[in-house]
Formats: C-alpha cells, structure tokens, sequence
C-alpha cells in the first residue's frame, strides 16, 4: 500500500483531489492488480491470518 500512497502524494502535489471512496476503490484495485502479479510471479498469496501449510514430506522432516 505504500506504492498507492506515494501515487496519491505525487497526485495530490500536482493539483488532484480524489473523494474518499475514490481512494478506497483505487486502493482496493492497486491491491488486486499487485496480487494478480505476484501470483503471476509464482508467489502464493494467503489470506490474512491464514496458517502456512506444508506438504507431508516437508512436515516429516
């Protein structure tokens, strides 16, 4: 969320204003498309709070 931020910043220095709910839409979508390329980049995100699992032969080690 810190790269929406700095969006926001930079946006707001050169004369933009966004309403609340454009923001939280935008963070919302920001959040969605950085998932989208992390999973593309072979990472798996999990929910938060999720407990990580790992297969039996990991787990017999």
């Amino acid at each position: 969320m810190r790269q929406y931020a700095d969006i926001l910043t930079s946006a707001a220095r050169n004369g933009w204003n966004y309403t609340p709910a454009a923001i939280d839409s935008g963070a919302k979508r920001h959040f969605e498309e950085t998932k989208l390329q992390l999973i593309a980049a072979g990472f798996e995100v999990m929910p938060f709070g999720a407990e990580p699992r790992c297969s039996d032969e990991v787990a017999r080690k």
